[in-house]
């Protein structure tokens, strides 16, 4: 597997960050530019998606306003830069999750935007998707990367293949029950063949 399967995909190492603080320009340029002109608003998703829609991404991000008048928006903040690594056993570096608020927030909050999007739980995808265990791009990746092991060749898309991709996206974001009953079909449907097809192998994608 490539290090980037496709735009928001990438290899995920347990116990490891999958970008680096300082990777803002090198990684994920539009996520840099809005986490640094909008960073109440990257905080309030990513807050959104750590307390599992809990705490809504509108309230999370009045919250770090308010706080931040009184000078503890960092402290704040860095409890949610916490609970991501709890979450996936990510290391406390380059120092303290406190120290890396209150000196590089921008960069701190770009990080765990682009952490979270390639765990595939993109904070930019609307809110009806979100932590609904729906997210399949890395699972999917994976697969890839086991057909590959077994010899098959991974062939490129082709062009009705493209013009499907797009109708999906499209009522995933227009028509959430349209999506639901797509899915739906594909994952009770094709997965019980797909193990009688591997051996018994269960794709990632159907976990």
């Amino acid at each position: 597997m490539s290090e980037h399967e496709g735009k928001d995909v990438k290899k995920v190492s347990e116990g490891q960050w999958t970008t680096g603080l300082y990777d803002c320009f090198s990684e994920d340029i539009p996520t840099c530019c809005f986490t640094w002109f909008c960073p109440c608003v990257a905080f309030g998703r990513i807050a959104e998606i750590l307390d599992k829609g809990e705490t809504g991404q509108g309230l999370a991000g009045l919250m770090v306003v308010a706080m931040s008048h009184i000078g503890c928006g960092w402290y704040y903040a860095s409890t949610y830069r916490a609970k991501l690594r709890r979450q996936y056993s990510l290391p406390e570096e380059p120092c303290s999750d406190g120290a890396i608020h209150f000196f590089c927030c921008s960069c701190a909050l770009s990080q765990e935007h682009r952490e979270l999007k390639y765990r595939g739980l993109d904070p930019s995808l609307d809110a009806a998707f979100k932590n609904t265990g729906l997210e399949r791009a890395n699972n999917l990746g994976r697969d890839l990367e086991w057909f590959k092991e077994q010899g098959y060749d991974i062939p490129e898309p082709m062009a009705h293949c493209k013009t499907y991709s797009r109708y999906f996206k499209n009522i995933a974001e227009n028509d959430p029950p349209a999506f639901i009953c797509h899915f739906c079909n594909i994952y009770l449907h094709i997965a019980p063949v797909s193990e009688m097809i591997f051996d018994n192998k269960e794709l990632e994608f159907y976990k």
